[in-house]
């Protein structure tokens, strides 16, 4: 009887110790890519790798509402002129020219790692990168009507090939998209098509529990869309 109980307390004790190791690797992991997103491409990339193996959840966050930001075209200048940044920037005696020259070296590092993501095996990963990287290539064609035509015309294609547009936040990148091609008057027509697109899907398999959207007031560019895809 001593050595049944000594056995069931082992037991627990490894069941105890089993389920903390994903915590610890969820954690090394999903910091671990944080960490090194601006200077180690290739240790970002096992980071994100191993994070989606085993919390695939976690991998999508921080995809879309942190690296992706890495590619936001106005954010060095919006953060050079935020006061509280520019008294923190002092601090530690860093200029404006050096913030912005380590934002640049950084937002290279992050096309590195877009890239590679872009062909990884992992479907999850694959998937989700998708959509970024097809924002990213508008971005880099936004004085190009012509090329960016027909990044929003596929992009309208993929769209049409899922009802849940929540996934892989299709419907932000659509959004972003269809914003940069309303900046030309002769692509607003095809805009306009993105926004009815999404408009609509978005209006008929709505997440339960988010407010009913608000009535259609005009499709241009500010139509009004749940909060929760952007």
């Amino acid at each position: 009887m001593k050595k049944l109980t000594v056995f069931i307390s082992l037991f627990i004790f490894s069941l105890s110790v089993s389920s903390q190791i994903p915590q610890e690797d969820y954690s090394a992991n999903f910091n671990g890519f944080q960490r090194t997103k601006g200077k180690y491409p290739d240790s970002a990339i096992k980071y994100m790798q191993k994070l989606a193996a085993t919390r695939p959840q976690a991998a999508e966050m921080l995809l879309h509402d942190s690296f992706a930001q890495s590619f936001l075209s106005f954010m060095e200048e919006k953060i050079t002129k935020d006061t509280g940044f520019l008294v923190w920037a002092k601090q530690m005696n860093m200029t404006i020219d050096s913030v912005r020259a380590t934002m640049r070296k950084e937002k290279k590092i992050a096309y590195i790692i877009l890239n590679e993501l872009s062909k990884d095996p992992d479907t999850l990963i694959k998937s989700n990168v998708y959509p970024i990287a097809k924002w990213v290539e508008a971005e880099e064609n936004t004085q190009d009507p012509k090329k960016l035509l027909t990044i929003g015309q596929n992009y309208l294609g993929y769209l049409s090939g899922s009802d849940d547009l929540y996934a892989q936040r299709k419907a932000r990148y659509g959004l972003l998209i269809s914003k940069l091609m309303y900046a030309h008057e002769e692509l607003r027509p095809s805009a306009d098509k993105i926004l009815q697109y999404i408009y609509n899907k978005l209006q008929h398999n709505q997440v339960p529990g988010l407010t009913d959207l608000p009535k259609k007031r005009g499709l241009g560019i500010g139509i009004c869309l749940p909060t929760l895809i952007l």
